[in-house]
């Protein structure tokens, strides 16, 4: 080439680079306005939303009170149709719009029947010749104000004739024993008509009973018990998202579902999730006049004659969990310090509280273990165990019962991950006992991944990206709730892969711009929640070492197992039958478990397995594990055709850590495999 043309190439070269250079300013100042203007319009979009479609506030749903025999109001005709919900599928909603909103529904204490079967295998219960039924039980409800008040003003203005805690230890003095069953709901619920929580305690509350029954017509325990179950409601729902999806049904079906349900997920679910910023600090205000009420119906089943066995347990959901670990925390510490070794310590509220998932912070349960460590020495080693070691295993009694108990839906497995030279020294580079789930499966995304975005540690989400890239390539419809499988890619190969490429490319780029955003908050006890935080693995030692104590023994103490491959939701009329709804009696399990010869010293407990045949081998015998056969069967069957069981262990399999608690600790946090607990208080059955 000349080289004049060499010059007026080069010049042509430097001004257009010199044009595009000049141009830059003005295509990033255009991005940076449409970044703002985006965020503007998010911002106004939640605003509208914060206006125009909030929950009621301070208002009590269930605002009808009992009253005189024989007048007519809502609880009166509620309770002359106690099976109407059973018809319409548990669902609220339903009913309502059936009997035109005179579904007595607003009522305080209500009165619900299951309606029994008749046929065989449901009519009577295994094993025996005893009938099931009838299934009965009470639904009272308890709301508060966002102040801590009980609700005194009725959902229609009026003011209540009776405060709901008034109608339901009425209620509860007029029975010959209880059996109580209490919920606390969670982040985006609340004690409205139709709202799902709510569903979900009625189904405790009628398997509660059918399985009271089962007990009284096969040991003749528990016959004379009523089974009530109360409703904690506050105002966890800020966002009416009932409203919204009303509104996108009636006004946006034209345009199809797909439309209807991006306005549902933009205009209700984005601007609810945003609500645990001020959802979470109104749990903790109004904790102490919850756990103040608790206490005060806790008193009067006690204090009742000595003739009563009166049960009550208390179960705490998502935010309603970290409403229970806000008001017993230093119940509970008080508890230990003044314990005396030896001795059965006692439920701080009824008979045993539950957390499941709860969205607490962590400290709010390894205060309880740092307490308990200044009373009960652990040896380094358990194989070579001190004199004072020996004697603090016995601090609680072999007969002590759980009383505290936190279930969390666990997000990978096992508790530790096993390092990189112990995976390249197994075959295949996993061990069938602990190979690490490698897609999110169905965990408690709330909790774990953003609870603590929400505190400022975004590890939890960067963890959760990588994860979501290593299982995208080879994952399959239905292992993630919340992320689409790689089905989502077009079916030619070469577009496939290009799609499947790019997918695992922004997952792994957007892992590690969270992984590496300055001033994170790397606080675990403040920002992890109750369930999430795992006790830290020795740096010596192999995974499956159980003898060397944490050098960081805080966090979760053990794990729930359930051998169900293909859960369903527990269905509210299967309470009605005696085959679906069988519940086995493992009375004593727990003696058992700590009790097992194979048993070592300092090594936790284990409830055991059964090895039940593969699937297509056809109905066979389950065959209980020689040193650890199972003493927590759910469903009373010894074949293949309906057998289900649990397994609870008090240490973390595999972890390469021995159990950071004393085989007879009554406090218990787990965390649950292959999953049966959502963020959504569910319970699950393999013959729904």
């Amino acid at each position: 080439m000349p080289l004049r043309d060499t010059a007026r190439f080069l010049w042509q070269y430097l001004l257009v680079a010199l044009t595009w250079l000049l141009a830059l300013p003005r295509f990033l100042l255009r991005l940076l306005l449409g970044f703002v203007s985006l965020i503007l319009t998010v911002i106004l979009l939640v605003l509208l939303v914060e206006v125009f479609w909030v929950s009621p506030r301070n208002l009590a749903y269930r605002y009808a009170s009992p009253t005189l025999q024989g007048q007519s109001d809502p609880c009166s005709v509620q309770s002359k149709n106690p099976t109407a919900l059973a018809t319409f599928d548990n669902s609220e909603d339903a009913l309502q719009r059936s009997l035109k909103g005179q579904a007595g529904l607003e009522c305080m204490l209500q009165f619900h029947m299951v309606p029994t079967l008749t046929s065989q295998p449901h009519a009577t219960w295994y094993n025996s010749s005893q009938p099931i039924g009838p299934i009965s039980f009470y639904l009272s409800f308890l709301e508060f104000q966002e102040s801590g008040r009980p609700a005194e003003i009725g959902l229609d203005g009026s003011l209540l004739q009776r405060s709901q805690l008034e109608v339901l230890e009425n209620h509860l003095s007029k029975q010959k024993n209880n059996y109580v069953l209490v919920f606390i709901h969670g982040w985006r619920h609340d004690a409205r008509i139709g709202d799902d929580n709510v569903a979900n305690a009625r189904v405790y509350a009628a398997h509660a009973a059918s399985a009271l029954d089962y007990r009284c017509k096969t040991t003749g325990k528990y016959c004379d018990h009523t089974v009530t179950a109360v409703f904690v409601g506050w105002r966890g729902a800020r966002v009416n998202e009932p409203a919204i999806a009303a509104f996108a049904d009636r006004y946006l079906s034209f345009l199809g579902s797909s439309i209807s349900s991006t306005f549902k997920s933009a205009v209700g679910g984005f601007p609810a999730m945003l609500t645990l910023f001020d959802r979470k600090p109104i749990s903790e205000r109004i904790a102490p006049s919850v756990v103040a009420s608790l206490q005060h119906v806790d008193r009067l089943l006690k204090g009742r004659n000595i003739v009563a066995k009166d049960k009550l347990i208390v179960i705490g959901h998502s935010l309603g969990g970290n409403m229970l670990a806000t008001g017993l925390n230093s119940v509970v510490i008080d508890q230990i310090r003044n314990h005396r070794p030896g001795e059965i310590l006692a439920s701080p509220l009824g008979n045993l509280v539950v957390l499941l998932n709860p969205a607490a912070e962590a400290w709010k349960w390894t205060s309880f273990q740092h307490e308990m460590r200044l009373h009960v020495h652990f040896p380094v080693d358990s194989t070579d165990a001190d004199q004072k070691s020996k004697a603090d295993v016995n601090y609680f009694p072999p007969n002590q019962p759980p009383i505290y108990v936190s279930i969390t839906s666990a997000s990978s497995w096992p508790a530790t991950p096993l390092t990189q030279l112990e995976k390249n020294s197994l075959p295949s580079g996993r061990d069938e006992d602990t190979e690490e789930m490698t897609s999110t499966a169905h965990y408690d995304a709330a909790t774990h991944d953003a609870f603590p975005l929400f505190k400022g540690n975004f590890q939890p989400v960067a963890e959760t990206l990588d994860r979501l890239a290593s299982w995208f390539p080879n994952s399959k419809p239905g292992q993630s709730l919340f992320f689409s499988d790689k089905s989502i890619c077009p079916e030619w190969q070469t577009l496939r892969n290009a799609c499947e490429s790019t997918i695992v490319g922004f997952l792994r780029l957007t892992s590690g711009l969270f992984r590496n955003l300055p001033f994170a908050n790397a606080d675990s006890d403040e920002t992890l929640t109750i369930g999430h935080l795992d006790p830290m693995r020795p740096p010596y030692g192999d995974f499956k070492s159980s003898n060397w104590q944490s050098p960081l023994p805080f966090g979760a103490t053990g794990e729930v197992i359930v051998n169900n491959e293909n859960p369903d939701l527990t269905q509210y009329r299967n309470a009605g039958s005696a085959y679906l709804s069988e519940c086995a009696i493992v009375d004593h399990w727990l003696w058992k478990a700590r009790h097992n010869p194979a048993l070592r010293p300092f090594e936790g407990w284990d409830s055991g397995y059964s090895r039940v045949p593969p699937k297509g081998a056809g109905v066979g015998p389950v065959i209980p594990d020689r040193e650890t056969p199972n003493v927590t069967p759910i469903r009373p069957r010894p074949t293949t055709n309906g057998h289900l069981e649990i397994q609870i262990r008090q240490y973390l399999l595999k972890s390469g850590t021995a159990s950071i608690v004393t085989s007879n600790d009554p406090m218990w946090e787990t965390f649950e495999h292959m999953t049966r607990l959502w963020h959504s208080m569910v319970a699950t059955s393999p013959t729904r």
